[in-house]
C-alpha cells in the first residue's frame, strides 16, 4: 500500500537509479530490504507493482535501475535485527534517486 510519502517520477522517458549507501552493518546477520513501490496517479495509495533490490547484508553502495510509466514511487526500507533486539545499527543510511541521462550523450 502506497502512502502519502510518494515521489512523482513519471511517466518516465529515461531510466532512473535508486541508490542506497550503507556505511556499516553492526552484526553479521543484520539485513536491510529495499523495495520500490510503483503507484498510479488515479490511485496513489494503491501499489500497482514493486521492485525489490537484492538484500543488503554488508556495508557498501548499492544501486538498481528502474523504469515506470506510473506516476509515483515510494521507497521502503525494512530492517532485520540479527538478535531480534533493538540494537540494529547501519550508520546513517542514505537513499537517493538519480537520473541516467549521463548515458544519453
Amino acid at each position: 500500500v502506497c502512502s502519502s510519502d510518494l515521489v512523482k517520477v513519471g511517466p518516465m522517458v529515461r531510466l532512473m537509479w535508486l541508490h542506497v549507501l550503507v556505511p556499516s552493518i553492526a552484526e553479521t546477520n543484520d539485513k536491510i530490504d529495499v523495495q520500490i513501490e510503483f503507484c498510479s496517479e488515479d490511485a496513489p495509495t494503491t501499489e500497482v507493482y514493486n521492485l525489490n533490490m537484492k538484500q543488503i547484508s554488508a556495508a557498501g553502495h548499492y544501486s538498481v535501475p528502474f523504469f515506470t510509466l506510473e506516476e509515483y514511487i515510494q521507497v521502503k526500507l525494512d530492517v532485520t535485527d540479527a538478535d531480534a533486539g533493538s540494537d540494529f545499527n547501519a550508520g546513517k543510511v542514505k537513499v537517493w534517486l538519480a537520473n541516467a541521462d549521463r548515458y544519453d550523450r
